[in-house]
């Protein structure tokens, strides 16, 4: 995960998107010489892959009780399951707000100890 916030500091956005868009394109050129290979992946779906990783990775440094409101919160169905599993179920246009929401949680906690000591 070091790596790639470092790629994407050095970067920018921009960057990384063209990144993506080209990783896209090849793979995109390359299923259409054959196409029975493997399905292609969109850039929206590589994107979810990468906000579902990062809420999994932030979620796993919370506490239990942040990981239930945060089940309250997405996991409309069943509480019970694995937090990986809400992250899993939850719909693509909830990710970003999910995202703030748990990296506004770890620098409360990281601001805390800090007061702390």
């Amino acid at each position: 995960m070091l790596a790639l916030k470092t790629s994407w500091n050095a970067l920018g956005v921009v960057g990384w998107v063209a990144v993506l868009k080209k990783v896209v394109v090849c793979r995109v050129a390359s299923a259409a010489f054959a196409p029975n290979v493997r399905k292609v992946k969109t850039m929206n779906d590589q994107i979810q892959e990468f906000a579902r990783q990062a809420l999994k990775d932030g979620l796993a440094q919370c506490t239990e009780g942040q990981q239930n409101l945060f089940k309250q919160m997405y996991s409309f169905d069943d509480r019970s399951c694995p937090i990986d599993t809400v992250v899993d179920r939850m719909p693509p246009e909830k990710l970003d707000w999910a995202m703030r929401q748990v990296q506004s949680t770890l620098d409360k906690a990281a601001a805390k100890r800090e007061v702390d000591g």
